[in-house]
């Protein structure tokens, strides 16, 4: 029976050369199609973010879009790779300065005599169109940030999971039992006391 025939008919086994062949054609694929859309599906999170104040769009639409870039990203090359790329450990910097930035322009007017959150009080034209485009930067940085760090968060518990188990099946701490002598588990010790 060929490997065709034995799939078809469900015998053929999961690990076989040509299921592993067809895996690999799948994901090269979808990262070379991931690998083209990116930039796209950033330029346009980018877009709906700085569009806020005058047509649909804003912060947050725009810091979802650019985050699910990233996530998607992420697991079409792997998580990886998309960490490296993007610094992940600065996420928590970058979503506080998405804060400091909002809070600066709404404390702002009162430097030029104006009230919390005045907008129009910065000497600059058409203030309030501006300022609230700093403050739809600063949401959609925040948003992108949080999004883009849960993801990493998830993924990273995971392989930490998957890395902490052994070929049998164990984790690493039932194995140092093991080789100091005792078969027993460690929850047990208490019981003989």
């Amino acid at each position: 029976m060929s490997g065709d025939e034995g799939r078809a008919s469900g015998d053929g086994e999961s690990g076989s050369p040509d299921a592993d062949a067809d895996e690999e054609a799948v994901g090269a694929v979808a990262a070379t199609t991931v690998r083209l859309v990116a930039p796209f599906a950033a330029t346009f999170g980018v877009f709906t973010t700085l569009h806020g104040t005058s047509s649909v769009g804003g912060g947050f639409q725009g810091g979802v879009v650019v985050a699910a870039t990233v996530v998607l990203l992420g697991f079409a090359l792997g998580p990886g790779v998309v960490r490296e790329e993007f610094a992940v450990a600065r996420l928590p910097a970058l979503a506080a300065a998405g804060v400091v930035g909002f809070a600066a322009v709404g404390v702002g007017p009162l430097a030029f005599g104006g009230r919390l959150l005045e907008l129009a009080a910065y000497p600059i034209p058409k203030p309030a169109v501006y300022a609230t485009e700093v403050i739809e930067v600063a949401i959609a940085a925040t948003v992108a940030a949080a999004l883009v760090g849960l993801f990493f968060a998830l993924v990273g518990d995971s392989e930490a999971r998957r890395a902490s188990k052994t070929p049998s099946g164990e984790t690493p701490r039932d194995g140092a039992t093991r080789a100091a002598g005792t078969d027993r588990d460690p929850a047990e010790e208490g019981d003989d006391a």
